[in-house]
């Protein structure tokens, strides 16, 4: 089991004294002195808040007695400590409250907060601090440089310079780092080089100069380890017999390198590389392995977990899965089926058996199991086996298109498989998974099993450099990252300066490089080609830099994602400076894979990742024409998701919450799209939650560890905030840091994966379907700086839905609740799609609202123009009355430029939004008679002021304001 490097030390929101975790020396800057006021049972209370806001800026407050006044506390220019500045108030709702901080204000550290009528303050909610997400690498030498990443790391409004304190944590003298690098999302500093023989824990806090005590971020921990200098051995003779008895002896002597010359050498079977040892070539152009054994066998890796396995798809002509078993005493065995189906709720699988010569079997119809991602076993019927070896067929003849992930054939009619835990063969079991398969014909997908693998990293600080890796029709992966002793994390192997081409294998998809429970792994520099080039499954601390990739369709349309993680934990991880390129042959014309870079959740959620930098050269996105086209989301955050429970908390702590053992049924109305059977109930049938693994059970193959989860108040008392599970005691959850406002028993709670707090940061993204989607559960993250250009759809966009209200759903693909809070779009230029910036929701019209499905985005300071649709659209799907879906949206300083259509557009389901400072240029003509700038579909709060527009020709088209029978508030 690996241990959780996330579960780090976090400060609450910050009170207006230091907290004690904050280290006791001088911070940097000019005095920062906020009066204290006392605080009141009946005053107003903030739960949570937008993240940052500047002088000019809004920003949105969730509560309760929010429908008075504001006031903040920021830096002055004759005021030692800092002075009081009047806030506007753009609504109050008494539940949300829009401020905005005076532009003669100063920018920093500002000290919020509401007052009611009767000059009653909140507690006070202090924004704009350095919020410090993660650092890495979290292990290190003395002297290395670390990165820190989170969010206003830097100095307002420049972003032009920060401080790191480091502190041992066993007591030694703290020292200020030498930064080398800074701006608003990452801070790199270089640790004390020293002299200390031991390995050292220190405890980093970062401060950008303003704020005084209040200045300072959470603290960051990270492991210094002395390095150890390795032994080279040299070889001369480039043979395979050579190699590899160099390689068994640096692994005696580790941590070594084996240094190889000039020249090729063939092997005939997969090159393992164990712990410690680094095989060093003299650049990919010099020295190269080629891997052409003609014994398929050789390069074939045991994979220990097929269960979870299945055609990577659901087809939509008759599969066929091919197995051999040997059955060892004749007789009627009862056919059990593990498999998913989704489709239209009443749809059944019809599939049949046939053994041997022995006409084929029909088995029984298998029911809908709430989604393509949520297995359980089915009883099919029975089928009467001869003894000895048999070939087997099983076949799904109408192309419903099931995924079916095993078979278990049972003497004892009564041996029931668990949906929990899985089979293991027996004693009148026969128990055939995937990886049994001996041949398949499917409609769409594949069936993994064994991967055939060129060079295989199996032990800590494994590593290869400076070679080419030229592989064959017989290998599907170039380099595999994976523990020998698999599900154990393989910990800080390498990747470097080395070329992948020729991985032809068309058994399973196609990689390049695949990564699979790594921490701290390194891919830096390389050229990878391959229908996947680089995969991503179970990531912590890894870096992607700086690597060329060029993704080769080897079958079907394209792969998923050219960077693609695959429903399992991606967290603290830089995928960064990545340049996608198109073969040379295929520089036009159609696409090559589906989408650029392309995040699931599933086992786990993908959380404080930073994407950034990454561009194309001529590469495009899109489905291959005669396949789905309904691809092509350049780059795509989508939740396969689980949630463990949606409901009212049986008690809360102050960094806590406690699940019920047993909920009330699930009301019929509220299941939507999930069925009642794959709730998990008790021993006597009552409904519970989905309960996640404890810590010391939790390896993230089979189920999703505890820590992955996260919890989010979506109604009553704390609405809006989020935190992360870090451990599980019977039906406690523990959590990441204290709550600001507790939940109460009369909350509504959702325990679930999510995207969390990822920063998406000057990406290039060209020529697909779409620029950035978030697609789901999406809580807290930052895109900004893109490019995005060339795109048949939306630019950037953020969708949330609701398909269900269960007490829990099993993993299963864009379906659940999947709520998106406080995501910010800043700073990005969208050309040449149809609407520039899209917020959505959408969800079954049948279920009560209940809850806001997006809340507190913030859209600011983003260009969107030549566009064939809307510059800005809010819609959701508008349905009954109460709560908006979307409520509470942020549009400043955006300028739109030749829209289709209107530049701003509010559909139904949206409410609350605030539009100040936007330019909308209309430099051709319309579509329709007149421009329209602001076009409301339905009575609502949309605060307009200090809007602009401009067009090319006042004497043949005008400005409109579509607001009839609309409510305005606000100036315009």
């Amino acid at each position: 089991m690996d241990p959780t490097p996330h579960a780090q030390a976090q400060t609450p929101a910050h009170p207006l004294t230091a907290p004690d975790d904050v280290v006791r020396v001088s911070p940097p800057g000019l005095p920062f002195q906020p009066p204290q006021h006392d605080a009141d049972a009946n005053a107003p209370v903030i739960f949570a808040a937008t993240g940052d806001a500047g002088p000019d800026q809004t920003l949105l407050l969730v509560g309760e007695g929010l429908d008075g006044t504001a006031e903040g506390w920021g830096e002055s220019d004759g005021a030692s400590g800092g002075q009081l500045w009047p806030l506007q108030v753009q609504f109050a709702t008494g539940q949300y409250q829009a401020v905005t901080i005076p532009q003669v204000a100063y920018d920093g550290i500002f000290v919020v907060w509401a007052r009611d009528g009767n000059g009653l303050r909140s507690r006070p909610l202090v924004l704009n601090a350095p919020e410090a997400w993660w650092a890495t690498p979290d292990t290190c030498a003395p002297g290395d440089t670390i990165e820190i990443y989170g969010r206003n790391l830097a100095r307002r409004p420049d972003f032009d310079r920060a401080h790191v304190y480091a502190q041992p944590t066993d007591g030694g003298e703290g020292a200020w780092l030498q930064v080398t690098g800074c701006d608003k999302y990452r801070i790199a500093a270089v640790l004390p080089a020293g002299s200390h023989a031991d390995t050292r824990e220190y405890r980093l806090w970062v401060h950008t100069g303003k704020g005084g005590a209040l200045g300072w971020s959470n603290p960051l921990r990270v492991r210094v380890v002395p390095p150890t200098a390795p032994g080279v051995l040299t070889v001369s003779e480039l043979t395979e017999s050579a190699l590899r008895d160099a390689v068994a002896s640096a692994a005696r002597q580790a941590p070594a390198v084996v240094q190889l010359p000039p020249g090729r050498i063939a092997l005939k079977r997969t090159l393992a590389i164990p712990a410690g040892v680094t095989i060093r070539g003299a650049g990919a152009d010099r020295t190269q392995f080629a891997f052409d054994g003609a014994d398929t066998d050789a390069y074939a890796l045991a994979t220990p977990d097929a269960w979870q396995a299945g055609p990577s798809g659901p087809g939509n002509r008759p599969d066929q899965l091919h197995f051999h078993p040997d059955v060892p005493k004749g007789g009627v065995r009862t056919v059990w089926v593990q498999y998913a189906l989704g489709g239209p709720l009443g749809q059944k699988a019809i599939s049949r058996l046939k053994s041997g010569r022995d006409e084929p079997v029909d088995l029984a119809p298998l029911p809908h199991t709430g989604g393509w991602g949520r297995f359980r076993w089915g009883r099919a019927g029975s089928i009467e086996l001869k003894e000895g070896a048999h070939p087997m067929v099983w076949e799904e003849p109408e192309g419903t298109g099931v995924i079916v992930r095993a078979l278990v054939l049972a003497s004892d009619p009564d041996d029931d498989p668990s949906d929990e835990t899985d089979p293991s063969p027996a004693p009148g079991r026969i128990v055939l998974q995937g990886e049994n398969v001996t041949r398949h014909v499917l409609a769409h997908g594949d069936v993994p099993g064994a991967p055939r693998v060129a060079v295989h990293l199996e032990g800590d600080g494994a590593s290869l450099e400076a070679v080419a890796v030229e592989g064959s029709p017989r290998i599907d992966t170039g380099v595999l990252f994976q523990h020998g002793q698999f599900p154990r994390w393989l910990r800080g192997a390498r990747l470097v300066g080395v070329r992948v081409t020729g991985i032809e294998g068309k058994r399973m998809e196609n990689r390049a490089v695949h990564l699979r429970y790594a921490h701290g792994a390194q891919v830096r520099g390389c050229e990878l080609w391959g229908r996947v080039p680089v995969y991503l499954a179970g990531v912590r601390q890894c870096h992607v830099r700086d690597n060329r990739l060029v993704p080769q369709r080897r079958f079907g349309g394209g792969a998923e994602g050219t960077i693609l993680g695959r429903q399992n934990i991606i967290e603290q991880c830089v995928i960064a400076d990545n340049v996608v390129a198109a073969p040379p042959a295929r520089s036009e014309g159609s696409a090559g894979n589906r989408r650029m870079i392309w995040l699931s959740t599933g086992h786990g959620s993908v959380s404080n990742n930073c994407i950034a930098r990454n561009r194309t050269e001529r590469a495009r996105f899109m489905g291959l024409p005669g396949t789905d086209q309904n691809v092509g989301e350049t780059l795509l955050l989508e939740a396969c998701q689980e949630y463990a429970f949606l409901g009212h908390p049986a008690d809360v702590g102050a960094a806590s919450v406690t699940l019920p053992a047993s909920v009330p049924p699930t009301p019929e109305a509220n299941l939507g799209s999930t069925l009642r059977h794959s709730l998990p109930t008790d021993s006597e049938g009552r409904e519970t939650p989905l309960l996640p693994p404890p810590a010391s059970e939790s390896d993230g193959v089979f189920q999703t560890p505890t820590e992955q989860y996260y919890v989010v108040v979506l109604e009553g008392e704390g609405f809006g905030q989020t935190r992360r599970v870090v451990a599980r005691e019977g039906h406690v959850l523990h959590l990441d840091r204290p709550w600001r406002v507790e939940p109460d028993p009369d909350s509504r709670i959702l325990v679930t994966t999510l995207f969390y707090r990822n920063l998406i940061l000057a990406n290039d993204l060209r020529n697909g379907m779409s620029g950035v989607q978030l697609w789901f559960t999406c809580i807290e993250n930052v895109v900004a700086g893109n490019t995005v250009a060339d795109q048949r759809r939306g630019g950037i966009s953020l969708h949330a839905s609701r398909a269900t209200l269960a007490s829990s759903q099993r993993r299963t693909w864009n379906r659940g609740v999947g709520p998106s809070y406080f995501n910010t779009f800043e700073d990005n230029s969208v050309e040449g799609t149809t609407d520039g910036g899209i917020v959505s929701a959408g969800g079954d019209p049948k279920l009560p609202a209940g809850f806001p499905l997006i809340l507190g985005t913030v859209m600011r300071q983003n260009t969107f123009h030549d566009l064939r649709g809307h510059g800005f659209l809010a819609k959701g799907s508008g349905g009954g009355e109460g709560p908006r879906e979307i409520v509470g949206t942020l549009v400043e300083c955006n300028m739109v430029r030749s829209p289709a259509h209107a530049a701003f557009t509010v559909e139904p389901g949206a409410d609350l939004l605030v539009f100040r400072r936007n330019h909308a240029l209309f430099w051709q003509p319309p579509l329709e008679e007149e421009h329209t700038v602001f076009e409301f579909h339905r009575p609502g709060t949309y605060v307009q002021e200090h809007n602009a527009t401009e067009q090319s020709d006042a004497g043949r088209s005008r400005i409109r304001m579509v607001r009839e029978g609309k409510k305005e508030t606000g100036k315009r």
